[in-house]
C-alpha cells in the first residue's frame, strides 16, 4: 500500500457509481503535534523516576518481582518518548484517506472506516505554516473534546488522538484525515462537499 496510488487502494471501498473527490495520504514525516510539549516532557520525567527507583530497587536487593514491574512502566515511557513516533510514521505510510460527495474513507492496512459527511459536524485546522491540514470527522462534543477531558479510555488512561501513543490508551486514529500535506487539493474537495451538501464547515 506504501507505494500504491491512493486511488487504486480506495477504489474497492467505494459503492457502484460513487466517484472520488479527493484522495491522499497523512505525511510520514509531520512527527509532533501541539499534545507533544507535554507529552515528550512528561515522558521523559517518567523515565528519570522510574530509573531512580530501579536504581534503588536493584541497590537495595528487592525481590525480582520489583525490577520486572519497573522495567514494564521503564518499557512503556520508552515508547511514549521515543518509540510512538516510528509506530506513527510507520502507520501513516499505510493509511489513505478518500473523499466522496457524502462519505469519508480512511483505509488503514486492512482496516477501513467510513464516515458519512451529511451529519458529521466537521473542523477544518491548519497548521500555523499552513503546510498541511487535519479534518476532524467526528460528532461536536465527542472528537472536539481534548485528550485531556477524558473522552476515551484505555487501559493506561486517556492519550491524545494521532500521537502514536494510541496502543497505550484510548485515542483514535480514524476519526480523522490527519497532517495532509495536499492543504489545496483536499480544501478544493471539501469546498465541492460544502456545496453539494449544503452545509459549512467549522474552522
Amino acid at each position: 500500500m506504501i507505494d500504491t496510488d491512493p486511488r487504486i487502494v480506495l477504489q474497492p471501498h467505494l459503492p457502484a457509481g460513487a466517484s472520488l473527490l479527493w484522495a491522499g495520504r497523512p505525511d510520514a514525516g509531520k512527527r509532533f503535534t501541539r499534545v507533544d510539549r507535554v507529552m515528550i516532557p512528561g515522558s521523559i520525567f517518567m523515565i528519570c523516576l522510574i530509573t531512580f527507583w530501579l536504581y534503588q530497587v536493584i541497590s537495595d536487593g528487592a525481590p525480582w518481582f520489583f525490577r520486572v514491574f519497573g522495567a514494564a512502566f521503564g518499557a512503556v515511557a520508552l515508547w511514549a518518548a521515543v518509540g510512538r513516533f516510528f509506530f506513527k510514521a510507520h502507520r501513516a505510510r499505510r493509511t489513505v484517506y478518500g473523499l466522496t460527495e457524502d462519505t469519508a474513507y480512511i483505509v488503514t492496512g486492512g482496516s477501513t472506516t467510513e464516515i458519512p459527511l451529511r451529519h458529521a459536524p466537521l473542523t477544518v485546522t491548519g497548521t500555523a505554516d499552513g503546510s498541511h491540514l487535519t479534518v476532524l470527522l467526528a460528532a461536536r462534543g465527542d472528537g472536539e473534546r481534548q485528550w485531556w477531558q477524558g473522552r476515551r479510555r484505555g487501559f493506561f488512561g486517556v492519550t491524545p488522538d494521532n500521537s502514536g501513543a494510541e496502543l497505550l490508551g484510548g485515542g483514535s486514529f480514524t476519526n480523522a484525515f490527519y497532517d495532509v500535506a495536499d492543504v489545496a487539493g483536499l480544501r478544493r474537495a471539501l469546498a465541492t462537499v460544502d456545496e453539494r451538501l449544503d452545509r459549512r464547515w467549522s474552522s
